[in-house]
């Protein structure tokens, strides 16, 4: 076997670890979800994944890492969506706009919802000033996108784009609430 062979994928422990992980942040994202934050306990989460609730310790140090872990992945995953579909979309910003909100919303409402839910519950001012800074750099990836999107729009002079785009973006949000 090559050495580079051997670089191409993670030893069996690291992918067991990784696998066991990232399962750990699906199921404490629809803990998070279901319970709220404040309301779901590490035990509720370690019973959830069939685990001894010091084991999620091996995973994460505290509750707070692991909810900004979820929060990280959620939008990782609706930042992930967008940008594959800014890939096949068409040249109209428009139409590029519409495929991008239709790639949020599909994060928003299908398969990564107790992700998306956590990104939305948690509103990063009722934490920390630390974890409410690392919150808000995790929200500016998906902004970023509208944030470039909406610039390139046709809108009428003195339309601000800024008020705009939260506005859309804030309806988009709460769909998941509807």
């Amino acid at each position: 076997m090559r050495k580079s062979d051997t670089q191409l994928s993670p030893p069996p422990q690291r992918a067991k670890f990784d696998k066991r992980r990232a399962k750990l942040l699906l199921i404490a994202a629809r803990c998070f979800t279901e319970q709220g934050y404040d309301a779901a306990s590490m035990r509720d989460i370690a019973r959830e994944m069939g685990i001894l609730p010091g084991t999620i310790y091996y995973y994460f140090p505290s509750k707070e890492s692991l909810l900004v872990a979820v929060h990280k992945e959620g939008v990782r995953r609706i930042s992930q969506k967008i940008e594959a579909a800014l890939e096949k979309s068409s040249a109209d910003p428009w139409q590029r706009l519409s495929d991008a909100a239709a790639a949020y919303l599909e994060s928003m409402l299908g398969a990564d919802r107790d992700l998306a839910s956590v990104i939305i519950a948690e509103f990063p001012r009722r934490h920390s000033k630390a974890l409410r800074a690392e919150l808000m750099s995790h929200r500016e990836m998906v902004e970023a996108h509208f944030r470039k999107l909406v610039a390139e729009l046709p809108l009428r002079r003195g339309v601000n784009r800024g008020l705009w785009r939260l506005a859309l973006m804030g309806q988009l949000a709460w769909t998941h609430a509807w």
